[in-house]
């Protein structure tokens, strides 16, 4: 503290800590991370720098949502979109991915899709392949838990292939494995392959435009 100015020392211990939260969400070590968020996030507010208080932010709700402690995860991704809205940030669809992921897990499906395909538009407008191949794997993830099977695994391979374009890994298990468990081995087994294979064949401006055009 005595070597660097008042107000520095706080916020370089503050990135410290947001870095620390997301090295131990990525070993499971979720309270760990919740911890080290909120760390962050006060440290952030004491230097008077709101802006950069908002990565901790995020890596608290996906610490809360990992311990499913779904109720606190929504709360604190609301909070996220609502600084975002008021400063303006290019992190809105990956917050309302976020908060579709939420309402997936709790099976508030229809809140869910919501979500997932404002998450769509505002990628279409900041041009984020990731977090449209992201949106599309939790709207898979939606469709399994709604019964709808190949639409599910168009919407898988859809996302998968995304992925693949990008050369990075998926935030999400949308696998056909994950999703539709057994799929291999049941009589539908053909049927969803080819649904599989449609997706990863169709432009992905056309499984949007499926998507949001519903």
């Amino acid at each position: 503290p005595e070597r660097l100015p008042p107000g520095l020392y706080e916020w370089e211990m503050a990135r410290l800590a947001t870095h620390k939260a997301e090295l131990a969400t990525r070993q499971g070590r979720d309270l760990d991370a919740k911890l080290h968020a909120r760390e962050a996030i006060r440290l952030f507010e004491v230097n008077g720098d709101r802006w950069s208080g908002l990565n901790p932010l995020m890596q608290l709700g996906a610490a809360c949502l990992n311990l499913r402690e779904y109720q606190a995860a929504r709360e604190t991704f609301l909070e996220a979109l609502a600084f975002i809205e008021e400063l303006g940030d290019r992190q809105k669809a990956f917050v309302l991915r976020w908060l579709g992921l939420v309402d997936l897990q709790q099976g508030n499906l229809e809140r869910a899709l919501d979500y997932c395909r404002a998450g769509l538009r505002e990628a279409e407008l900041i041009g984020d392949p990731n977090i449209t191949a992201s949106c599309l794997g939790v709207c898979a993830g939606i469709a399994a838990q709604a019964g709808q099977p190949e639409r599910a695994a168009r919407l898988s391979g859809a996302a998968q292939a995304l992925y693949a374009r990008q050369r990075r890994n998926a935030w999400e298990d949308s696998s056909l494995e994950t999703l539709l468990p057994g799929w291999s081995t049941g009589p539908d087994h053909a049927t969803l392959a080819a649904a599989y294979a449609a997706g990863q064949a169709l432009p992905v401006e056309a499984t949007v435009a499926l998507v949001l055009g519903e």
